[in-house]
């Protein structure tokens, strides 16, 4: 009963750090990156998918998860596939 409440509990750190990185992502992209023919919902699906990748991979810390997912799209700009890309 203990490793379940132990989970749940890194599950419910793990959506925190989801929810408060995908809101400053998702206004930082809005802000500074453009969309390449991508609407804003997709890139707010985008940017979910990837950082439910990144979560996948054991990455919790809502720093390194904004820098992960900002690097990513910035990475996708640069080489001009764009967030549609993506």
């Amino acid at each position: 009963m203990v490793a379940h409440h132990h989970h749940r509990r890194a599950d419910e750190q793990s959506l925190r750090a989801i929810e408060g990185t995908y809101r400053e992502v998702c206004e930082e992209l809005s802000k500074s990156q453009p969309l390449n023919g991508c609407d804003y919902d997709s890139l707010r699906t985008v940017i979910v998918h990837r950082l439910l990748k990144l979560v996948e991979q054991g990455i919790t810390d809502p720093i390194e998860l904004r820098s992960s997912t900002l690097s990513y799209f910035v990475g996708q700009h640069e080489t001009s596939k764009g967030i549609a890309g993506a």
